[in-house]
């Protein structure tokens, strides 16, 4: 039986794969934070929204596997590794870039504080710019 702890905190990985993000934006805790890749700090709801929806579009078969998990108290962390073929437009703070039709693997670690069963923070690492390189094959400038 899996944890209802990991089940929550899997919620986001869930939404990028299902394409459907309502289960996870309900169980956002009032004063949620996150802090994603090239958007540290603690921003709130509406900018993990805008940051993760961008990606189903970009990669309409994205796919998530999570080799790894653990529970301490009300921290979970999750490793994985998400695959997508980008067919759609990815747009982020640099611009946009134009589909590549290339596949693109990133290895991951989220790191999701929990408060009375819901998501108080976020925090996903993943390196942004060794994805942008798999895509365009060029490196990214410092």
């Amino acid at each position: 039986m899996t944890d209802p702890k990991i089940t929550t905190a899997r919620a986001l990985l869930d939404a990028l794969t299902t394409k459907d993000f309502s289960d996870w934006q309900a169980l956002m805790a009032p004063g949620f934070t996150c802090s994603y890749p090239g958007m540290r700090g603690a921003h709130p709801k509406e900018a993990a929204v805008a940051f993760n929806t961008v990606f189903p579009a970009a990669f309409p078969d994205l796919a998530f596997t999570v080799t790894a998990q653990a529970v301490n108290g009300d921290l979970v962390y999750l490793s994985w590794t998400a695959i997508g073929t980008h067919l759609g437009p990815l747009t982020g703070p640099e611009g946009t870039l134009p589909p590549t039709r290339r596949k693109g693997a990133v290895q991951g670690v989220s790191v999701v504080t929990l408060k009375d069963g819901m998501i108080q923070r976020e925090e996903t690492y993943w390196n942004l710019p060794d994805l942008i390189v798999q895509l365009t094959g060029q490196p990214v400038a410092a």
